[in-house]
């Protein structure tokens, strides 16, 4: 397997369990208040093909900081850091040129939000508490138990339940509580997700809907 294919599935595999992490979550918090209004079929749905496009941006990012096997500078972290206003940008202008792809609103929220902290300390835009989109709180969590429970080329993956403390820790800092919450209450099938799913490739779900229109916007 050479460097590339290699990567591809380790992409992929991410983001195949960030969609199913996600979903989990959404539907926990769906059961029962306070978010229990806001997440509906629609919402859910959204969520689902949204969800893997949170990374895009990482496309404008220089494969020397996205690969390097030791710590960013703070140069370079400032570089990866803008990775969340590219995605956004590209994927706010396919809400606008890409009919019928409604689900891109929320990918573009998600994109450029799922950096942000609970407690403010976050970027792009340092917002804090319910200031920051919803759907962004939720794949925040799914996104960072996928890191730290994989293989990434500065890091070894960590142990399920280490991460699952290191989560618990982090709620009200850097994650919503209630996020935490419903996490917590089903972490048994976040683990199940992991196992069922280690050799999967991604399908990103929703890309292929719009990929004429990202075509046409490629060549204008």
């Amino acid at each position: 397997m050479d460097t590339h294919e290699s990567r591809d599935q380790e992409t992929g595999g991410h983001l195949s369990r960030m969609r199913a992490y996600s979903q989990i979550l959404a539907e926990e918090l769906s059961q029962a208040e306070p978010y229990a209004a806001q997440i509906d079929a629609r919402f859910l749905e959204d969520l689902y093909r949204s969800s893997p496009l949170h990374d895009i941006g990482k496309v404008g990012i220089p494969d020397s900081i996205l690969r390097k096997p030791g710590p960013l500078t703070d140069d370079e972290f400032a570089v990866m850091q803008q990775h969340a206003a590219i995605g956004a940008n590209i994927l706010d202008e396919a809400v606008t040129r890409c009919p019928g792809g409604g689900f891109l609103e929320m990918a573009a929220l998600i994109a450029r939000y799922h950096h942000e902290r609970f407690d403010g300390n976050g970027y792009p835009l340092g917002l804090s508490g319910r200031h920051i989109p919803l759907a962004a709180r939720i794949v925040a969590v799914a996104d960072v138990y996928d890191a730290l429970t994989s293989v990434r080329p500065y890091k070894g993956a960590i142990p399920v339940e280490e991460a699952r403390m290191i989560v618990r820790h982090d709620s009200g800092r850097h994650f919503d509580p209630v996020v935490v919450d419903a996490f917590l209450r089903r972490f048994d099938d976040l683990v199940l997700v992991r196992q069922e799913a280690s050799q999967d490739i991604a399908v990103v779900y929703g890309v292929s809907s719009f990929r004429p229109c990202l075509l046409d916007m490629a060549a204008t």
